[in-house]
C-alpha cells in the first residue's frame, strides 16, 4: 500500500511524482478489489449497472485489462439489430491539453469511457469494440471463484443392501452450502427393511469443513422411470429420503422392494445449507 503521511509541518513539496504516487496508490486499490471477482487477462467484466433492456442500457462499470472504466446509459431507440450486426461496447479516450509552466503543452489529462452501441458483426474487434453479449458480471466470476471443485466419495457395499456407486460434492463458500449429486445401485434390495421398520443406510462421512451445523434431509429418487412395488404391494416406491448428520454421514432410508426386484438404482442432486 502506498501512502503519503501529511501531516508533517513545513509545506509539503507536491511534486509530479508525488502526484504520480497518489493516482498509482489508488488505481492499484481499485484493481485489487476489482480482481477479487474479475479477471485480468481481457475478459470484459461488468462491476455495476450496465443492464440492456431492448436497445437501451443503464450505467455502470466495467473492468477490461487492469482498468474500471466507466459506461454511460444511452437509448438508441430504433428496432432491434438486424442479422449480421450486434450490440456492442466501444472503448473511447479522449485528451485533454494541458500547459505547463515551462509553456509546453501536453494532452496529459485522458477520459476512457465504454460507449454502448449497435454495430456491423464484422467491425468488433478485441482492441476496440466488445460484442456486449461477451461481458460476464463481477457476481459470476466472484461466485465461481469460492466454490470449492467437485470431490467424490465412493460408495462400497454400504448396509444390508450391498449399495454401491458414488456422492459427488462441492461447497459454495459464499452460499455456505453443500451441492450434491449420487448416482447409487442397490445390488442386494431383498436384504432391505420393509417400508414400515425401514431404517437408513449410512453411505459415507463428509470430511469436517463440509459437514452442515444441524441436520439437512433431502430426497433421493429411484434411477429409472416409473414406480416400483414395495415388498407389501400396497406402496409403490420411487423417492426416498436421506439426510446429513453434523457428523457428517451421509444416509438413505432404502426400502425394500417387492419380491421380484432384486436390485434397484437410485440417483439425484440437491443443495444443503450449511449454516
Amino acid at each position: 500500500m502506498k501512502q503519503i503521511n501529511f501531516g508533517y509541518p513545513g509545506k509539503f513539496p507536491l511534486t509530479q511524482d508525488t502526484l504520480g504516487l497518489m493516482q498509482t496508490a489508488y488505481l492499484e486499490q481499485a484493481k485489487a478489489l476489482a480482481l477479487a471477482g474479475a479477471i485480468d487477462d481481457g475478459t470484459p467484466v461488468i462491476l455495476t449497472g450496465m443492464v440492456r433492456t431492448g436497445n437501451a442500457i443503464t450505467d455502470g462499470y466495467f473492468f477490461l485489462s487492469g482498468a474500471i472504466i466507466y459506461c454511460p446509459a444511452v437509448d438508441l431507440g430504433g428496432p432491434a439489430p438486424s442479422f449480421g450486426n450486434s450490440y456492442a461496447i466501444s472503448i473511447v479516450t479522449t485528451t485533454e491539453n494541458v500547459t505547463y509552466r515551462n509553456g509546453d503543452v501536453n494532452d496529459a489529462i485522458s477520459t476512457t469511457v465504454g460507449a454502448f452501441s449497435i454495430m456491423p458483426n464484422g467491425d468488433i474487434d478485441s482492441d476496440e469494440h466488445y460484442f456486449y453479449v461477451d461481458f460476464r458480471s463481477y457476481g459470476e466470476i466472484f461466485g465461481a471463484r469460492y466454490r470449492t471443485g467437485w470431490a467424490t466419495l465412493a460408495v462400497v457395499s454400504a448396509g444390508a443392501g450391498d449399495v454401491n456407486g458414488s456422492i459427488y460434492y462441492k461447497k459454495d463458500i459464499v452460499a455456505n452450502t453443500l451441492l450434491l449429486r449420487w448416482a447409487l445401485n442397490v445390488d442386494d434390495a431383498q436384504s432391505l427393511d420393509p417400508a414400515l421398520t425401514a431404517s437408513f443406510t449410512d453411505l459415507q462421512t463428509l470430511a469436517a469443513e463440509f459437514r452442515p451445523a444441524t441436520r439437512q434431509f433431502f430426497t433421493a429418487h429411484r434411477g429409472s422411470s416409473g414406480y416400483m412395488p414395495d415388498s407389501t404391494g400396497d406402496t409403490l416406491l420411487k423417492q426416498f429420503t436421506g439426510v446429513i448428520g453434523d457428523d457428517g454421514i451421509i444416509s438413505i432410508e432404502l426400502i425394500k422392494p417387492d419380491a421380484g426386484i432384486a436390485a434397484y438404482s437410485v440417483a439425484g442432486n440437491c443443495v444443503v445449507s450449511l449454516d
